[in-house]
């Protein structure tokens, strides 16, 4: 491999974009700057001066005028404050990356010096890995680095080392090294970025100050001129520099996009025309594999549970993804048809490839093992930088070894979870569930007195469950339209109790009075238990289906034509026992979504009228109503047992939604627990009918019936 690297390529040739897009940042660098600070410093002394002569020429004003003026200085002086205030805000917590001691991993120290010496690039002082499925060249000791020289820093996402073989991360690594000889660029793009960054604080960020500012218009003559006066100030300023970030960020991004194309260059030459354009594809297929891990890791960690390899559940992902051809398909021409905009920081793949195809390189290096031969002890690094990811995202004290489960298994459920989630779209076909519960009617696990019977009603339901798809189709879409009315008329009714005006046609109504609205109300409720009306009898279907398919199982002669027959009675007796729990607290469940609703809708449109006390009060009163809901519905399921594996052990249903109630008094706190608890109560419910669904389609094949066509989920990427 050392040898095989060291092969020499051809010089890369400095185009003249890449010229221009130095020579633009570094001038307009110096300019913003110098103007910005020119700015401020001819502010405050204009208003120093004029200070000063209205104190040596008090008489002709009066103290009245002295006093205006101390003011107009003040506002000055902070208006200066304010914009120079990012220079004082703590920077943002740095990423967790993990740094390679040499004598550790002394083949990829050899291989990248070599790598290094092939490009014409410095070697790196350090080599860092993360669990990004990225790689980055960037300066250890940030400024000092940009002023000193050297301390360039090599990162490694580990997923890219578990994913791709080693002709493609040798390349990868290379158009980094391409990086590494961009010394002016790098300084000046670090720089560049560093001044956006400030800019773009003064311009959009809002913090404590700017509350005070609007606390203090509000009160009494003359301190609300003073912070009016200020708050127009600073708007007025913040258009403008707006102009000036916009301007800083475009030129920066021409730059940038320039630095990559140069930076290909050196990959193309090292790897190849076409296995640059493998790479391109395979980066994004990894990309999309690692969001998956993601909503892995959200849905274990509701039960306190992760991976323990990050990189490996990535790979798992890709798995997923492979025996998911038209998804690939999709995601592959979506990449293809992205073109450039002008504010990207990154040419378009397409663009690139492109450009990787006119060079038609062979490439120098063309050994393809596993990348993650350059690593000693490969699976112990990647968890190893898997707990350092999840303290860091999570907290230190949140996530220990008791936490981490192996990758096989979090992956096992993840899959079984998924397929469970098609049966439960199969055995419905996809139209009756959701807040629509479709909860069982007590039934105990025992066989039915007249099997030939149950049989028959499994065959009567399934043909009545395909031949009403319309008419399903038709009273789903009467209900839901209904239940949307009802919101709709709910933000209506919301704002006339606040007080805020609202153009009652939106809302379907003649006028706006409290009569013309309580109709409207009336009749949608009215519209909703109609459509319920319907929606009752198909349920009631399929819960037949599903009970005679259960209670078949329990006669051992269909048994023992039913693999794990066992194992899945208790599961379903678990998961019966878990929806007759839900079904306890269903009610008090819909009373917190409501009100969770209400609240989310006072909230977005609390911006601009925070001195509605009407709406304040509301808001408060909500927030109450909404944790008294949360609490009675976690009474409701303190003594029903879990039905899945969780770290800490057996619990409860309730304390497996939520330990402790959120303050009241703490509306961000309430609105996100009760997303959350919202979340979770509807995921159990979801995976505990699709459990029970996966059994009983299993009994019905037992008596060679097939299953019902497949439906898909409209929301996924499914194939």
């Amino acid at each position: 491999m050392l040898s095989a690297v060291s092969q020499p390529i051809p010089p890369v040739e400095v185009t003249g974009g890449y010229k221009l897009g130095v020579a633009a940042v570094a001038l307009l660098m110096v300019l913003l700057t110098f103007g910005f600070f020119a700015t401020i410093g001819l502010t405050v002394l204009a208003l120093g001066a004029h200070l000063v002569y209205s104190l040596t020429h008090a008489s002709a004003g009066g103290m009245a005028c002295v006093m205006f003026d101390v003011v107009l200085l003040a506002a000055g002086c902070l208006f200066g404050l304010f914009l120079l205030k990012p220079l004082f805000a703590p920077p943002a917590k740095p990423q967790v990356r993990m740094s390679l001691a040499p004598h550790e991993h002394p083949l990829l120290y050899a291989f990248v010096e070599r790598l290094c010496a092939t490009v014409g690039a410095p070697t790196p002082a350090r080599i860092d890995v993360d669990t990004e499925v990225n790689a980055s060249a960037s300066f250890g000791r940030g400024l000092w680095s940009v002023v000193g020289g050297g301390d360039l820093v090599l990162t490694i996402g580990l997923p890219l080392a578990a994913g791709l073989p080693l002709n493609q991360l040798t390349g990868i690594l290379a158009h980094e090294f391409g990086h590494f000889r961009q010394g002016s660029a790098m300084r000046l793009g670090y720089l560049i970025n560093r001044i956006n960054s400030w800019f773009a604080r003064v311009v959009f960020e809002r913090d404590a100050w700017d509350v005070r500012l609007a606390r203090l218009s509000q009160e009494a003559f003359p301190v609300s001129l003073f912070a009016l006066l200020l708050m127009v100030t600073i708007y007025l300023t913040r258009r403008v520099l707006w102009l000036l970030v916009i301007a800083l960020h475009a030129v920066s991004c021409y730059l940038s996009r320039q630095m990559e194309f140069d930076a290909d260059l050196s990959e193309i030459y090292i790897s190849g025309s076409r296995v640059f354009e493998r790479t391109s594809m395979n980066l994004y297929a990894l990309g999309v594999a690692r969001d998956w891990a993601h909503d892995d890791l959200e849905a274990s960690w509701r039960e306190n549970r992760l991976s323990d390899n990050l990189p490996a559940l990535v790979m798992t992902n890709v798995e997923r993804l492979q025996k998911k051809p038209k998804t690939a398909a999709k995601i592959k021409n979506a990449v293809l048809e992205l073109k450039t905009e002008f504010l990207d920081t990154h040419p378009a793949t397409s663009e690139r490839i492109e450009r990787a195809r006119r060079q038609n390189a062979l490439g120098t290096f063309q050994l393809s093992p596993p990348a993650h031969v350059l690593f000693n002890n490969f699976e112990a690094l990647c968890q190893k930088a898997t707990l350092a990811y999840y303290r860091q995202a999570l907290g230190d004290d949140k996530v220990s070894q008791r936490n981490l489960v192996a990758n096989t298994h979090i992956a096992a459920e993840q899959n079984e979870t998924e397929e469970a989630l098609k049966a439960l779209r199969r055995y419905f076909q996809g139209r009756v569930v959701g807040w629509r519960q479709i909860f069982l009617p007590v039934f105990d696990f025992s066989p039915p007195p007249d099997p030939q019977r149950a049989v028959e009603i499994l065959r009567q339901t399934r043909k009545k469950i395909v031949e009403d798809t319309d008419q399903v189709a038709q009273v789903v879409w009467q209900y839901e339209k209904a239940e949307d009315r009802l919101k709709d008329l709910a933000v209506a009714q919301m704002a006339h109790d606040v007080g805020m005006q609202f153009n009652p046609y939106e809302f379907g109504m003649t006028d706006n009075s409290p009569w013309t609205l309580h109709q409207t109300r009336e009749q949608a409720h009215r519209d909703l238990q109609a459509a319920q009306g319907g929606l009752n009898q198909l349920l009631r279907t399929a819960q037949a289906r599903m009970i005679a398919a259960l209670r078949l199982l329990q006669i051992p002669e269909v048994a023992a034509r039913v693999e794990d027959a066992d194992k899945l009675n208790q599961r379903c007796r678990r998961m019966a026992a878990t929806l007759a729990a839900l079904e306890i607290a269903w009610p008090s469940l819909l009373q917190l979504r409501d009100r969770a609703v209400e609240l989310g809708i006072l909230l977005n449109n609390f911006e601009g009228n925070e001195q509605n006390h009407l709406m304040s009060n509301r808001i408060r009163q909500t927030a109450q109503l909404v944790v008294q809901c949360m609490h009675t519905s976690l009474h409701q399921l303190v003594n029903f047992p879990y039905p899945f594996a969780h770290a800490d052990g057996r619990i409860s249903i309730a304390i497996y939604v939520r330990k402790e109630l959120p303050d009241p008094n703490n509306i961000e706190d309430v609105f996100s627990a009760t997303g959350e608890t919202l979340d979770k109560l509807m995921s159990l419910y979801y995976r505990a009918l699709a459990h029970l669904a996966v059994t009983a389609e299993k009994v019905e094949r037992a008596f060679n019936l097939p299953m019902l066509p497949e439906v898909v989920d409209p929301l996924s990427d499914e194939d």
